[in-house]
């Protein structure tokens, strides 16, 4: 529905590592740790780019420094910016939906361009955006396969997916793609999750972190950003949740939690049984 990042400065992220904790965290994050190991990729690609600010806003805080972008979305109001990009940076851009088949769809135009996609207006998408759709029209689709091919692109690739419950859709499109792919990030609804999941664990990929998590005027979790790492990475995740010198802090953690529990318990124990028996 939107990207999650700010613009930094060009070259400034070299080394850098992911934020604390505490603070939110957003695959702007992951990027940046997985920089820092040594990850680089050869062609990012955009599905659903809208006006490629994903690309823009990473190439300028030096995470994707010699990276040729791919931006693809089916929406054609986004060509005049998308050129303007191509003609900076370089790169490819198409106007077209990524898809299994390649040929036309029907696509939904939103209220807003952010919200168009690929389901009918009768698909609970819509209800969960207010029903704000509006005409159909056909689109071009192209199967990713067959754009790697066409254009000559070279992994490693980065892959991001913002396309408004077409994701499936787009990575079974991609199965030669995927297999040269490093990372992939994605737009998931919380009710699109399972499938994607799904669609990339059968590819190759395991989930490296959950970013940018949306619970939505303080419902349910609505939406977020998972990030897949392609299993010949896995030597990249730490094997252990913390390092050896700090043992002796995490005993102590556990050791006053433990304490904690048992104070509490000692207050409000007694309480609960003075109160069952009516005292």
């Amino acid at each position: 529905m939107h990207d999650d990042d700010g613009i930094g400065t060009v070259g400034e992220t070299e080394g850098t590592t992911a934020m604390p904790q505490d603070q939110p965290r957003t695959y702007t994050d992951s990027l940046a740790l997985l920089a820092s190991q040594g990850v680089r990729y050869s062609t990012v690609i955009d599905i659903g780019c809208a006006e490629g600010y994903f690309f823009v806003s990473h190439y300028c805080r030096g995470l994707f420094p010699d990276s040729v972008p791919v931006m693809i979305d089916a929406n054609p109001c986004y060509a005049p910016v998308l050129q303007e990009i191509q003609e900076t940076v370089g790169g490819h851009y198409v106007i077209a939906a990524a898809s299994d088949t390649a040929g036309e769809l029907r696509f939904t135009q939103g209220a807003h361009p952010y919200w168009s996609s690929l389901r009918p207006p009768s698909d609970p998408y819509w209800q969960r955006v207010n029903n704000l759709a509006q005409h159909e029209e056909t689109v071009p689709a192209i199967r990713l396969d067959d754009l790697a091919s066409s254009l000559g692109l070279k992994p490693p690739y980065l892959i991001k997916l913002d396309v408004q419950g077409a994701e499936v859709q787009a990575l079974r499109g991609a199965p030669t793609v995927l297999a040269e792919t490093d990372v992939v990030i994605v737009e998931a609804d919380i009710a699109d999750f399972r499938a994607i999941d799904a669609q990339l664990n059968e590819a190759g990929f395991d989930l490296y972190d959950l970013t940018t998590l949306v619970w939505p005027e303080g419902q349910a979790l609505g939406w977020f950003y998972p990030v897949y790492l392609n299993r010949r990475l896995n030597h990249l995740r730490e094997k252990q949740f913390w390092k050896d010198g700090q043992n002796d802090a995490m005993i102590g953690m556990q050791t006053d939690r433990q304490q904690q529990i048992r104070a509490f318990y000692d207050d409000v124990l007694p309480k609960i049984r003075a109160f069952k028996k009516g005292v």
